[in-house]
Formats: C-alpha cells, structure tokens, sequence
C-alpha cells in the first residue's frame, strides 16, 4: 500500500502532530500567486442554511476554522474529526474561543459513527486521497447526508508542484541508486479522477479551480522543508544512519540554493474544490 494511504504511518508519522503540515502551509503562504488564503476561499464556497450541522473530516489542527474564525455563525454546530488524536488534541486548542459549537472525534472517514442524514454540509479538504476505500467513505458521507446537504472535498491536480517533485526524483536518481519514488500526482483522489468516484453517490458534481495559482519560491530553506516534512526522501533509505539522512539533506539545500540563483523557483499549483450533493 503506498505511503499516502498507510494509516498507521499517517498517524504514528506523518500526522502525529501538525509539524509536518504547517512546514507545507508555510511555503504556500508565503510564495503563492494567489493572494487570497486558501481557507477563506473555501469557506467563500459554502452554501449552509442557518443553525447548520457541519462535519469536518481530515481536520487537521483546524487551519479551516481558525482562518475563518469571524466568519463561522453562532448557531452552526460543528464536528472536526480526523484519525490522528494529535490533530484532535490541537484541534480543540485552536479553536476554544471560537463563538461556535464544536464537538470533536477521533474518526475514520470509513466508518462514519453518526445516523444517516444527520448533517447539512460535509467537507473533506486535501483527505480522501489517504483514504484505504475512497468508495467506503464516499457512501459514508453519502449517507450522513441530509437530503439537500453538500459535499465539499478540495484535491490537487496531476500537475500539482511538478516541480517539486521533478526535485525530488532527480535527488533520489543521484544519490540513492536504485529507488524509486512515487510521484504524487498518483494519488486515488484527484482533480482528474475525482468527478468519476463521487458521481457514483451524488447526483450533481461541480468544480471550482482555484485562480491564479502556483508559488514562486524565492528561499530555499522553506523550500527544503516542505521536502522534508513529506518523508519522501528519508523514508527511502530505510535503516541507513541519520548522518546519511542529513548528508542528503544538506545535498538538496546546497542543490536549491544554486537553483535560486536564477531566480525564482516556478513550482505548478493545480488545486480546486469538488462540491457534491
């Protein structure tokens, strides 16, 4: 099974706590062409009638709802899960002081443990692609639906930080001789694919393409650490010594550093917003 749907590495790993996560947030802060946050444009997307039942899957340390903190109604009653206990712990952290209701779970998105048609709007940002059976969660959103309720679920492109991942290879197929790495463009739920699994549980599938969007990346240190917090360099050398995962690493700064001497490093962004029901 490939990494990006282990769960047990995705929680033990890569989603123990939001380090990893705010290391990627941060270089799409910083450099992207796209000057509206991310979380604000999603939420500018939401249709939810008053005194909503909102269900949050995937919700990380709840980026979404701290960026929208001021805009989220009193009377919304909101549920963040995520499979991680790490994410939920700061989950509630972020958001205590949040005029809203929120409860929160530790929860796969494959066993959803609420009655059917419980919620108006779900969302699942940048999630159903680490999900084992993406057609086990979707007839599981399906079901906790209220009829009329809506699906948000944002994913990435084939394209989506090419450039970094060209980087990355090009790393792997110089200094750690016979390994591949996975592209992440191969990923089970994707802009391209998306429409095709959800349209075999809702009725109408639309979807909103973010603007004007890739990073022009002008350091290499935040660079190296969106790198770094995908694991995808240090989990190819196995039991190798650490210092042969920091030699590496001091490779790829010295590599990206020589890179920005031309100027800016272009990296491809494709990101849009699935909206089901």
């Amino acid at each position: 099974m490939s990494k990006s749907r282990d769960q047990t590495y995705l929680v033990n790993e890569q989603y123990k706590n939001a380090d990893n996560l705010r290391a990627r947030i941060e270089l799409h802060e910083r450099f992207s062409t796209f000057k509206q946050d991310f979380h604000r444009w999603v939420f500018d997307q939401i249709e939810a009638p008053e005194g909503a039942k909102v269900l949050e899957l995937g919700t990380g340390p709840a980026n979404f709802w701290h960026k929208n903190r001021e805009r989220i109604p009193s009377d919304w009653h909101v549920t963040l899960t995520d499979l991680s206990p790490g994410m939920i712990e700061e989950a509630e952290k972020v958001t205590e002081d949040i005029d809203a209701t929120f409860a929160y779970g530790v929860m796969d998105a494959q066993v959803i443990p609420f009655d059917d048609e419980t919620f108006d709007v779900v969302i699942a940002n940048h999630m159903l692609y680490h999900v084992p059976d993406l057609n086990k969660a979707l007839l599981e959103i399906r079901r906790v639906l209220k009829p009329g309720g809506k699906f948000y679920a944002a994913t990435n492109g084939k394209e989506h930080m090419l450039e970094l991942d060209d980087f990355v290879i090009g790393l792997a197929a110089k200094h750690l001789p016979g390994v591949e790495i996975e592209r992440m463009k191969e990923l089970s739920f994707r802009l391209d694919n998306g429409a095709e699994a959800l349209e075999k549980h809702f009725d109408s599938v639309e979807v909103e393409m973010v603007p004007n969007n890739a990073l022009e990346v002008t350091e290499a240190e935040p660079f190296l650490n969106y790198i770094i917090s995908m694991n995808r360099l240090q989990s190819q050398i196995g039991d190798v010594p650490k210092t042969k995962v920091d030699e590496l690493v001091g490779i790829a700064r010295q590599e990206a550093e020589k890179r920005l001497e031309g100027g800016p490093i272009h990296i491809t962004k494709s990101t849009g917003l699935f909206i089901a029901s």
